[in-house]
């Protein structure tokens, strides 16, 4: 009994990790996409010019405002997604090594490339460019079409969004460390082939060896 309810929490594990993380890639693919076309209809000087164009000019700062509150909510659900996705991930490595699986998804996962490029640097730079952006059309329509104060708040936005997700990264790592250590769940260790590919602890010579005193 207790090896089936372990069974079926690991398949609802497996079931809940891939939902979020498919939804999030969608969500991670649309929103650029989304926001670039909207701002592509809105900065375009045929919808700029004619006689509505002064009404609806002054309604520009306030969409740019509306488009970066939406996107930062958006990337707050970014945030929590990708720690609701770290939580499954310790809980599918805990499952694997009390089950003695020795190459599990979850268990045994590569390593970011160059340490930091992964799916959540993917996301810390996309959502704080269209957040960047929208803060741009904000106040490049506040001040009177002057990209002088428009570019220094759009950048400063993007940096600083762009450091946070660093610092989460980093503390997220942290932690999986810390579960790990707690929890007893031993990982491959496979840094040296991810910084090396030739690497071999055991060089083909020393195994056609090995292979002919067996």
């Amino acid at each position: 009994m207790a090896e089936i309810t372990q069974e079926k929490i690991y398949t609802e594990l497996c079931t809940s990790y891939r939902a979020i993380d498919d939804f999030r890639q969608k969500l991670l693919s649309i929103l650029p996409l989304a926001s670039g076309g909207i701002l592509a209809f809105l900065i375009d000087p045929k919808f700029l010019s004619g006689d509505g164009s002064a009404i609806f000019g002054s309604l520009l700062p306030a969409i740019g405002a509306l488009g970066f509150l939406v996107t930062l909510g958006l990337f707050f659900y970014e945030i929590y997604g990708i720690r609701r996705c770290t939580y499954l991930i310790f809980v599918g490595a805990y499952i694997e090594s009390k089950s003695d699986v020795q190459h599990g998804q979850f268990r045994d996962r590569p390593p970011a490339v160059l340490g930091f490029i992964a799916e959540p640097m993917a996301a810390g730079i996309v959502y704080p460019a269209v957040m960047a952006a929208w803060s741009y059309l904000a106040m490049y329509f506040l001040d009177n079409c002057s990209a002088s104060r428009a570019v220094p708040v759009a950048a400063g936005i993007f940096f600083s969004f762009v450091a946070f997700m660093v610092w989460y990264v980093v503390r997220l790592k942290k932690e999986w460390k810390c579960w790990r250590d707690t929890a007893g769940i031993e990982e491959p260790d496979t840094t040296c082939c991810a910084e090396d590919p030739s690497f071999s602890t055991t060089t083909p010579q020393q195994a056609r060896t090995t292979d002919t005193a067996k």
